[in-house]
């Protein structure tokens, strides 16, 4: 009980300390074509299966995004959200699924197991 205590104070306290960054650090918007390029790279890499249908990607959107593989914290950045229809283990097509990354200085940056909300791009627009 100790352990998850201390695990849950240092979580809050990191993620309460949001680091500004200058617009020169966090870098342009991306175009909508990097935009896709972005989604496209992400489930290259990240992907067990990089047979995606229907992929749909929305404009980048500035926001706080949260950065980091294993203890995320937050920074400002570019959400770019999109929804994709993925295969699992089995070869199945799982439906279709929202995620977004985040991007920061035209790179994708690391996320983990800390996927951004959809609810960071809100209104944006369908770019494709």
């Amino acid at each position: 009980m100790k352990k998850l205590t201390l695990i849950l104070t240092t979580s809050l306290l990191l993620s309460s300390c949001v680091k500004n960054l200058s617009m020169q650090e966090i870098g342009r918007k991306p175009t909508n074509k990097e935009a896709v390029s972005f989604v496209k790279q992400y489930i290259a890499e990240n992907y067990y299966d990089s047979n995606v249908k229907n992929i749909r990607v929305k404009e980048p959107v500035y926001t706080k995004i949260m950065v980091g593989k294993f203890l995320p914290y937050p920074q400002k950045g570019w959400a770019i959200c999109y929804q994709s229809n993925a295969k699992n283990l089995y070869g199945a097509y799982t439906g279709l699924k929202r995620r977004s990354i985040g991007v920061q200085n035209m790179r994708l940056k690391p996320q983990g197991q800390a996927q951004l909300g959809w609810s960071y791009c809100g209104k944006a627009e369908w770019i494709k």
